[in-house]
């Protein structure tokens, strides 16, 4: 799993969080997602990634400093916590 926090001065996906998936995830259901302390509710699903909607300026300033963050996961009637560090990155 990959998570990257795009700068606000990017090109794409500015001031998003982008976590990426080593498999599919029509595998198994999201139930919660959180970076740092905060629960990221509004975000898109792709193939296997998922994009957050752009974070409020302290809330991306949470998670830049602090950089850390976890799924929970349902696979087969069981949940799983999922932790990730995040990167910084400009497009």
């Amino acid at each position: 799993m990959e998570a990257k926090l795009i700068t606000p001065d990017s090109q794409y996906f500015p001031g998003q969080l982008n976590v990426t998936f080593s498999e599919e995830l029509v595998n198994f259901d999201i139930d919660k997602w959180v970076a740092v302390n905060y629960e990221i509710t509004n975000y898109s699903i792709y193939n296997s990634s998922v994009s957050s909607s752009v974070l409020s300026e302290e809330n991306y300033n949470a998670i830049a400093a602090n950089k850390t963050g976890y799924f929970l996961i349902e696979d087969n009637g069981v949940v799983n916590q999922l932790n990730y560090e995040v990167i910084l990155e400009t497009n």
